[in-house]
C-alpha cells in the first residue's frame, strides 16, 4: 500500500509538470534568472546586512570565498562523476532536497552575520550555499543544454533581465521581506526547472545518429575552460581591487548601478538577437568584450586605484561575458556527445575558481602589501598581458568559429548561421547528405511544409518538448504532427525513421 502511495504521488507530481511544461514551456527557463539573481543579491547589495545590521565588508568577503570555493569543489566534482551527478540531478526530488539545502543555508547565513560572523552556523552556511547552488546551476544546465544557440541567447538574456528585476524588487522592499525573498530563490529556481524531465535529455546514441561529425576541434573545451578563468581572474581582480577599498555601502550602491546596467545589456542583447536580426552573429562580441576587460584593468594603473566606481565596468563586462558563456555552453552540451553536467560543470566551475582567485588577490594586495598601489599596478599589468594572450593564441576568434562550424552541421556557416535554424537548414539542404535525405524522403511521402518541419527536427535529434516550443504548437498538435510523419513515411519509431535516413543517405554516397 506504502509503494503505492508513492506511486501515485509521484505520478501526480509527474503530471502536473507535463501540464505545466504543455502551458508554459519556456518558464523552467526562467530559473537561470532566479539563481543569478541570488547570487547579485548576496553579493552586490546589503539585503543579509540590513537584516543583520552589520556594516563592515569583512563578513561579505569571507562569504564570498567560502561560498565560491564550495561551489567550485562541488561543480568539478560534478564533471569529473558526470554520470552519477546526471542520474542525481534527474531526479526532481533530490533537485528539491538541494535547492532546500541552499535556502536553509542562506537563513543560516543571515542567522549567523547577525548572531556571530566568526561561528560556526555563518561558516557552515557559506560552505552549504556553495554546495546547493552548485547543484542546482548543473540542473539549469542540463535544461539549457537542450537549447540550439540563438534560443539560448535569447532566453538567458531573458533570465539576466528577470534577475535585475528580482533584484530592485528584494533591495526596494523592507529588509525582512527582502531576506525572505533572498532566501527562497533557490527553492523557486528548482521548482521551475520541475517540469523538465532528464529522460528528455538527448542520449549519446541519439546525439551520434544526428550527424556522426559533430565534434568539438581538437582541445577547444580545455582552450575554452582557461580562458574563462583568465577572463574571470581578471575581471574580478578589477572589481574586488575597488571593492576591498571601500566600504559595504558603496559596494551596494556600485551594485545597484551594475545591475541595471546588466539589464539594459540585456534588453539589447535579446532585442538584436531575436527582433531586428536572426543572424545577429555573437562571436564578434568576443574581442570587445575581451577589450573592455583590458580597459577596467588599465583603469588601475592610470588612477593608481582610487578612482571612484572604477569596479562598476569589471563587474558589468564580467556579467556579459557570462551571458556569453552560458550560450557557449548551451551550444556544447546541445551540439557534441558531452554530456550538460560535464560542459556546465568545468565552464562554471573555472569561472568560479577565476573570480574567487582574483578576489582573493586583490585583497591580499590591498591589506598585506607594503606598498598596495604599486602592487595592484604591478598586478593589473600581468593580468593584462595574461589576457591578451589568452585571447590572441589560447582561443581566438576564428577557433570560436571553427568550433560552431563543426559541430553546426555539414555545412555549416558559423555562429551567424547557427541563429537562424531556418536559413541553417535551407544551407544544409543544398549540399549536406543528411538534409538532402530528409528532403527526398518528405518528397516522397508527400509530407506538408509543417510536417516537413517536424520531419527535420526530429532527424535531429530533438526532444517533443524542444520542437513543440521551437514550432510554437500545442504538445497535443505536434503529437499528431509527428504521428501523420511515422504513417506517411512507414515507420513506427523515431529510430526506424533515421535508419530510413541513414539508409537514403548512405544510398547517395554510393
Amino acid at each position: 500500500m506504502q509503494t503505492e502511495s508513492k506511486g501515485r504521488e509521484s505520478r501526480g507530481v509527474g503530471d502536473l509538470a507535463r501540464e505545466v511544461e504543455e502551458q508554459w514551456p519556456s518558464l523552467k527557463y526562467l530559473s537561470l534568472g532566479c539563481y543569478y539573481a541570488w547570487i547579485f543579491l548576496c553579493y552586490s547589495s546589503q539585503v543579509l546586512e540590513a537584516w543583520a545590521g552589520v556594516d563592515s565588508f569583512v563578513p561579505k568577503f569571507s562569504m564570498y570565498i567560502s561560498s565560491t570555493i564550495a561551489l567550485a569543489v562541488t561543480l568539478v566534482l560534478a564533471a569529473v562523476f558526470h554520470r552519477r551527478f546526471e542520474r542525481l540531478l534527474e531526479r526532481r526530488r533530490f533537485v528539491m532536497l538541494a535547492a532546500l539545502l541552499a535556502s536553509l543555508a542562506t537563513a543560516a547565513l543571515a542567522y549567523g552575520l547577525q548572531s556571530d560572523p566568526e561561528g560556526p552556523i555563518y561558516h557552515a552556511g557559506c560552505v552549504l550555499t556553495g554546495v546547493g547552488t552548485a547543484l542546482i546551476a548543473l540542473r539549469i544546465g542540463m535544461v539549457y543544454g537542450n537549447l540550439s544557440a540563438r534560443k539560448a541567447l535569447m532566453l538567458t538574456s531573458v533570465s539576466f533581465l528577470f534577475a535585475t528585476m528580482i533584484y530592485f524588487v528584494c533591495i526596494g522592499v523592507p529588509a525582512v521581506l527582502g531576506l525572505d525573498i533572498l532566501t527562497l530563490l533557490p527553492l523557486i529556481a528548482a521548482v521551475l526547472t520541475l517540469s523538465f524531465t532528464g529522460s528528455g535529455q538527448r542520449g549519446v546514441a541519439e546525439k551520434s545518429a544526428e550527424s556522426p561529425d559533430h565534434h568539438l576541434p581538437h582541445g577547444f573545451l580545455v582552450r575554452l575552460v582557461l580562458t574563462i578563468f583568465v577572463f574571470s581572474l581578471a575581471a574580478s581582480f578589477a572589481s574586488g581591487g575597488a571593492h576591498s577599498a571601500v566600504g559595504l555601502s558603496s559596494v551596494s550602491d556600485d551594485g545597484s548601478i551594475a545591475m541595471f546596467l546588466i539589464g539594459l545589456v540585456a534588453i539589447v542583447v535579446f532585442v538584436i538577437s531575436g527582433v531586428l536580426s536572426a543572424r545577429f552573429d555573437l562571436v564578434r562580441l568576443y574581442y570587445p568584450l575581451i577589450l573592455l576587460a583590458s580597459i577596467s584593468l588599465l583603469v588601475i594603473p592610470v588612477t593608481g586605484g582610487h578612482l571612484e566606481g572604477h569596479g562598476l565596468l569589471p563587474t558589468v563586462v564580467y556579467n556579459v561575458f557570462i551571458m556569453f558563456i552560458w550560450v557557449l555552453l548551451s551550444h556544447v552540451s546541445d551540439r557534441t556527445q558531452l554530456s550538460a553536467v560535464q560542459v556546465f560543470g568545468w565552464g562554471r566551475g573555472a569561472s568560479a575558481l577565476g573570480t574567487t582567485a582574483g578576489n582573493v588577490l586583490a585583497m591580499e594586495i590591498q591589506t598585506g602589501s607594503s606598498d598596495p598601489t604599486n602592487m595592484m599596478v604591478v598586478a593589473s599589468v600581468a593580468l593584462l598581458f595574461a589576457l591578451a594572450a589568452t585571447a590572441m593564441v589560447v582561443l581566438k576568434e576564428g577557433a570560436l568559429d571553427d568550433m560552431f562550424a563543426k559541430t553546426g552541421g555539414d555545412n555549416a556557416q558559423g555562429f551567424s548561421a547557427l541563429l537562424d535554424p531556418f536559413a541553417q537548414d535551407a544551407a544544409l539542404a543544398g549540399k549536406g547528405s543528411w538534409m538532402r535525405s530528409c528532403e527526398e524522403l518528405a518528397d516522397a511521402a508527400n509530407l506538408s511544409k509543417r510536417e516537413r518541419e517536424v520531419l527535420v527536427l526530429l532527424s535531429k535529434g530533438r526532444t517533443i518538448e524542444f520542437i513543440a516550443e521551437d514550432l510554437g504548437i500545442s504538445f497535443n498538435t505536434l503529437k499528431s504532427h509527428v504521428r501523420h510523419v511515422y504513417e506517411k513515411t512507414g515507420v513506427h519509431t523515431r529510430q526506424e525513421l533515421l535508419s530510413l535516413i541513414e539508409t537514403r543517405r548512405n544510398a547517395m554516397r554510393g
